[in-house]
């Protein structure tokens, strides 16, 4: 999405673009996904999942995540890349921090 920012924060949408379904709905023949969201929660102790803008999002050791030494944490905004799984959730192959 591309937009302006409101005095009242909200965004007015100048485009929406989706690249691979949404809602965990697939298109045919996709299986591969990218989008930015706010990190809500971190995983439990002991697992992998995290939810990033109301999806499940798998990150483990194989993930790529950039820049290098910033860890990711609820409340950051991230672009993700990855797999999106037949239950709607992904694994994901990169998750870049964005801004500060």
């Amino acid at each position: 999405m591309h937009g302006t920012r409101n005095a009242d924060n909200s965004i007015t949408a100048a485009k929406i673009e989706s690249k691979s379904g949404i809602g965990g709905c697939r298109e045919e023949g996709k299986t591969q996904i990218e989008f930015r969201g706010t990190v809500q929660t971190a995983p439990a102790a002991g697992s992998t999942i995290w939810i990033i803008s109301g999806r499940r999002v798998t990150i483990t050791s194989s993930t790529q995540v950039t820049p290098r030494g910033r860890d990711l944490a609820v409340g950051s905004c991230v672009e993700v890349e990855g797999r999106l799984e037949n239950d709607g959730s992904v694994t994901a192959s990169r998750a870049q921090t964005l801004g500060n």
